[in-house]
């Protein structure tokens, strides 16, 4: 009996990649409603310029994870992808674009925070 108690015990106190928590991060629907949050508020999305409107979504396909420096803190790369209406410039077909925005994702003590680093 000791036998399977041993590797079980070590199996349990293994630790769990990124942040402590089990699956990717940056997939977290939490993080991923502040990151959507963040980007409405820079402007990104939803505005209307000369007559065109802009339209985004977060695109679940595209968003990555990558260890940071400090052990409790990834980076995180989120795909916007949307859509310009403008039917004096592009006709009745909406344009598509894409963009890609990079942010940290660190772990309090009772929270996680996200922080843009940059678009592109």
């Amino acid at each position: 009996m000791r036998l399977l108690c041993i590797p079980l015990l070590v199996v349990l106190a293994a630790p769990t990649p990124g942040l402590s928590q089990p699956g990717p991060v940056c997939a977290n629907p939490d993080v991923l409603d502040r990151i959507a949050r963040i980007i409405a508020t820079s402007g990104s999305t939803g505005r209307m310029e000369n007559g065109a409107i802009e339209f985004g979504a977060i695109d679940l396909s595209l968003v990555r994870q990558v260890p940071f420096a400090q052990p409790n803190t990834v980076a995180c790369a989120v795909g916007l992808v949307g859509w310009t209406y403008d039917t004096g410039r592009y006709g009745s077909v909406p344009r598509r674009w894409e963009r890609t925005y990079s942010f940290t994702v660190r772990r309090g003590r009772n929270a996680l925070f996200v922080e843009l680093l940059g678009a592109g």
